[in-house]
């Protein structure tokens, strides 16, 4: 059910970069791909440690959190429910902008580090005060079941979220127009090696470009 439309407080950003640059975890965002061979995840969120991207699951663009800030500006939904939790960058952002709401966010936990990305998510939602509860499920059969756990109503993908288009948040790096449904960061192999030559060339660019060496444990995978 949405409330009426109130000021957030907006922007959010340096309080969400903030979430992260604490506790030792760079942020990448909103890179122009001009700059990177057009490189179509350039924009995505990265979240980088030691050198080395901390997961496969990318976290929305820098664009796409200016679009939610204006959503929400207008709309004040009273829950929220993330599919795609990867490192907790949308869940983060979605608590931030709706601090009267609920968050409930899931992951199916195969990209790297997504386990402890729900236990991050968890930690730092509690330190923070912020009204969060990431869980391990896989959408669709484990949505049902995860919601009446957590005693949310069945109908929270028509009622409780933004709009009927915002049934679903797919966390993960995805254009504007695929939004509702849950991606993941992928380099398909099926494209050949060249994708994932062209892929780990631009990596090195994108940390280049943060000043830091960039390791050759990343890992790339298809996605169905």
């Amino acid at each position: 059910m949405l409330g009426p439309s109130s000021n957030t407080g907006m922007p959010i950003l340096s309080r969400l970069v903030n979430l992260y640059e604490t506790r030792g975890i760079q942020i990448s965002t909103g890179l122009n791909p001009c700059h990177f061979d057009n490189y179509p995840l350039a924009p995505f969120t990265w979240f980088i440690q030691d050198g080395g991207s901390l997961t496969n699951g990318l976290g929305i663009a820098l664009q796409e959190v200016y679009f939610l800030e204006c959503l929400f500006a207008r709309l004040r939904p009273e829950r929220l429910f993330v599919v795609g939790n990867s490192l907790g960058w949308s869940t983060f952002a979605l608590a931030l902008l709706n601090p009267s709401a609920r968050v409930l966010a899931i992951d199916a936990g195969f990209d790297r580090f997504s386990l402890d990305g729900l236990d991050f998510t968890n930690r730092v939602a509690a330190e923070e005060g912020l009204a969060i509860t990431a869980v391990k499920a896989v959408s669709p059969g484990d949505v049902a079941p995860t919601l009446q756990a957590m005693r949310w109503p069945r109908s929270i993908s028509r009622s409780s979220t933004a709009s009927t288009r915002w049934s679903r948040f797919s966390s993960t790096s995805t254009p504007f127009g695929r939004m509702r449904r849950p991606a993941a960061f992928m380099c398909p192999r099926r494209r050949g090696r060249e994708v994932a030559r062209r892929h780990r060339a631009n990596r090195r660019k994108i940390f280049a470009e943060l000043g830091i060496a960039a390791r050759h444990d990343f890992r790339c995978r298809d996605h169905v």
